[in-house]
This record gives structure tokens, sequence and C-alpha cells, in this order.
């Protein structure tokens, strides 16, 4: 979602909602994702899917290669 998408998405709630109301439902919005995160992290634990996250070995960090020296000397 680029920049343009986001001010006409702004200015639609504006124009919906009016000024004052927009705050409390971007607060209450935001209080319904961390509640649904909460959930999600709870049903995780609770299936033991953590357990499985953090078993998961992580990729490596491919070796970074230098250029090789194009001095003169």
């Amino acid at each position: 979602m680029g920049a343009s998408e986001l001010v006409v998405i702004v200015l639609a709630a504006l124009i919906l909602f009016g000024g004052k109301r927009v705050p409390e439902l971007a607060r209450s919005w935001g209080k319904t994702m961390r509640d649904m995160q909460r959930a999600w992290s709870e049903i995780k634990r609770q299936i033991g899917l953590d357990a499985i996250d953090d078993a998961r070995p992580t990729s490596p960090k491919p070796p970074t290669v230098k250029p090789p020296d194009t001095r003169e000397p």
C-alpha cells in the first residue's frame, strides 16, 4: 500500500466519521489488534507451536565476498 492510498483512506475516514471520532476509532482498532495478537500467542502456546518455532533452525547469512583489489602496485 502506497502513501497515496493511505492519504485517500485517511481523507475518507475524516469525511465519514469527522475529526473527533477518528482518534477514538484508531484507539479501538489498536486495542483490537493487540487483543488478537495476544489471543493468537496464547493459542500457539497452548498447542505447542512456540516450541516448534523456537526449534526451527534459522538460515545462516551468506558469506560476504570482497571484490578483488584492483590497485596497481
